[in-house]
C-alpha cells in the first residue's frame, strides 16, 4: 500500500486537504490496521473505489483488498480468537477439575468421598467440616507461629521443625481416625464371624461325632437284645436238663 497504492489513502477529507494518510511506512501500517481491522470487510472498505479503466491500479487493488482481507481479518483474527476462547476453555476445564476434587476428596487427608459416605453417619460433608477441617489446620499453624518457641511440647516442636522444612509428613495423608475405628470395628466383626464360624464348625463336628457315637450305641443295643432273646430261648428249652431227665428215666 505504502508502495503503489498511496492515492487510495487519500478519502474524504483529505481529498480536500491534500493530506496523505500513507506518508510513511510506520504510518501506513498504522492506519491500515486501524482502519482495516475495524472494517468487517477489511481495508477495501474504506480506501477510495478505483476505476475499472485503470487497470492496473484495479487489479493491485483487488489482490490488495482480498489478501488483506484473507489474511488479517480472517485468519490471523481467528488465529487470536481461537488462542483466547481455547484459554479460557482450558482455565474452565481447570476450575471444573477443582472443584471436582475439592467436592470429592477431602484437602487434608485426600481420601474420597465414597468411602465416608458408605462408612461413617453424616458422610464427607460432616468430615470435612469438623474431623478435617481446613481452617483448623491453618490456625494451629498460626498458632504455633505466635507462640513463644521456649514453650512448645514435643509435637509443637516436631510440627513446627518439619514445617520450616516444608515438611508435609505431620499431615494425616490418606489416614483418618473415623475410618480407622470403622476398619478396626469392621475387623473385630470379621474376628468374631471367624470364630462363631470355628465354633459352628465345631459344633457340627461334635453332633456329627455324636451321630456317630448313637448309632455305635444303637448297634450294641440291637446286639445286645438278640443275645437277651437267644437266653431266654435257651431258658425255655435248656438242652442240659433234657439229657439229666433222660438219664433219670433209664435208672
Amino acid at each position: 500500500g505504502f508502495y503503489f497504492l498511496q492515492d487510495d489513502y487519500l478519502v474524504g477529507r483529505d481529498l480536500e486537504t491534500k493530506e496523505h494518510r500513507c506518508q510513511s511506512i510506520l504510518l501506513c501500517f498504522m492506519v491500515t490496521t486501524n482502519r482495516g481491522l475495524r472494517r468487517s470487510g477489511g481495508i477495501g472498505d474504506d480506501l477510495e473505489e478505483t476505476s475499472k479503466d485503470d487497470t492496473i491500479n484495479f487489479y493491485s487493488r483487488w489482490a490488495f483488498d482480498l489478501t488483506f482481507f484473507l489474511i488479517c481479518v480472517v485468519l490471523i483474527l481467528n488465529i487470536v480468537f481461537g488462542i483466547i476462547i481455547n484459554n479460557f476453555g482450558t482455565l474452565r476445564d481447570d476450575r471444573r477439575k477443582f472443584l471436582d476434587i475439592m467436592g470429592n476428596f477431602c484437602f487434608i487427608c485426600n481420601i474420597e468421598r465414597q468411602k465416608f459416605d458408605s462408612n461413617l453417619e453424616g458422610g464427607f460433608d460432616k468430615h470435612v467440616k469438623s474431623q478435617h477441617h481446613l481452617w483448623n489446620y491453618i490456625y494451629y499453624m498460626a498458632h504455633l507461629q505466635l507462640k513463644a518457641s521456649t514453650e512448645y511440647n514435643a509435637v509443637e516442636c516436631s510440627v513446627t521443625e518439619k514445617l520450616r522444612r516444608f515438611d508435609t509428613s505431620w499431615l494425616p495423608f490418606h489416614k483418618a481416625l473415623a475410618l480407622e475405628k470403622v476398619e478396626e470395628t469392621k475387623h473385630q466383626d470379621s474376628d468374631n464371624i471367624e470364630q462363631i464360624r470355628a465354633l459352628e464348625q465345631q459344633l457340627l463336628t461334635q453332633q456329627e461325632e455324636m451321630k456317630t457315637r448313637e448309632a455305635t450305641l444303637m448297634n450294641m443295643m440291637i446286639e445286645m437284645s438278640k443275645k437277651i432273646e437267644l437266653l431266654a430261648c435257651h431258658e425255655d428249652h435248656p438242652i442240659g436238663g433234657d439229657l439229666r431227665t433222660k438219664s433219670g428215666f433209664d435208672g
